[in-house]
């Protein structure tokens, strides 16, 4: 057996030993000693100050519950340019994102029924998507109010801006709208520096060249999203908004893609008439 050598660690009362046999005047010991608190009461003051600050970040990021969102989604609904109505068309679609947007576990127990009769268990884990075969129902207003929510904050792009950047950037676009967007820590969006996505008017994008290869930008950029989050299967931080009926959808994208968006979002109708004026 071999012996080892113990490890000796300086203490920091041996660490000055070798001027041990300096005198200082007791002016001089006060002096050391007052600099010596003058540094421990600023390390103190930092540690509060970052503490106070992980505090407010964390209060910042405690999601809202039920209540508060819909509280806080009515306040800015006041500050549109236009008045905003909650009636028989949006009640329940409402209802149903402030649960969502809360991170309510009551949402997973409520369901959606589409006018063919089919009917859908939601899920927390799936992103939402919107979709109304009727243009101004309010899917672009609704996105609007909730994206800057504390459970899941969101950015909302247009789908042709992400076609047009792949026509520039090529894979880099489908790299990039396929991962969480990176900020700054912005109190706009509760201090979250990645945050969430949603597409706005998916499916009527067109398909892009780069470089001689043609892409369905879209359909990879949900593929790809897809294969991202599948061992985990949570897909909470995309979302989308369309005007494809679900037949659209049919012609729009093949079987591989129809068949992964409904394992990836909560698809929601909006019923009713324009609400633009």
């Amino acid at each position: 057996m071999s012996a080892h050598l113990p490890l000796t660690v300086e203490s920091p009362k041996n660490r000055y030993s070798e001027f041990s046999h300096i005198e200082l005047t007791e002016d001089e010991i006060e002096d050391a000693l007052g600099y010596r608190r003058m540094l421990k009461a600023r390390d103190i003051e930092d540690n509060q100050k970052k503490q106070e600050r992980a505090d407010k970040i964390k209060k910042w990021r405690e999601p809202w519950t039920y209540e508060q969102l819909k509280s806080a989604v009515m306040n800015r609904a006041k500050q549109l340019p236009f008045e905003f109505e909650i009636d028989k068309d949006n009640e329940k679609v409402i209802h149903l994102l402030c649960l969502y947007y809360s991170g309510d576990e009551r949402f997973n127990s409520e369901t959606w029924t589409y006018s063919n009769g089919q009917v859908m268990n939601l899920s927390l884990k799936k992103g939402i998507g919107l979709i109304s075969s009727k243009k101004g129902t309010g899917k672009s207003i609704l996105t609007n109010l909730f994206q800057q929510n504390k459970y899941r904050p969101f950015l909302k792009i247009e789908t042709k801006n992400v076609a047009a950047m792949y026509q520039k950037d090529g894979d880099k676009a489908i790299d990039i709208h396929s991962e969480l967007i990176h900020i700054a820590p912005n109190p706009d969006f509760y201090f979250y520096q990645d945050i969430g996505i949603c597409f706005d008017d998916l499916g009527f994008e067109l398909p892009k060249n780069n470089w001689g290869s043609k892409s369905d930008v879209m359909a990879d950029v949900l593929f790809a999203i897809y294969r991202k989050n599948q061992l985990i299967g949570d897909y909470s931080w995309f979302h989308f908004t369309s005007n494809l009926s679900g037949k659209d959808f049919e012609e729009r994208y093949d079987d591989r893609i129809r068949d992964r968006m409904r394992e990836m979002f909560n698809v929601i109708t909006i019923h009713g008439e324009s609400r633009r004026k």
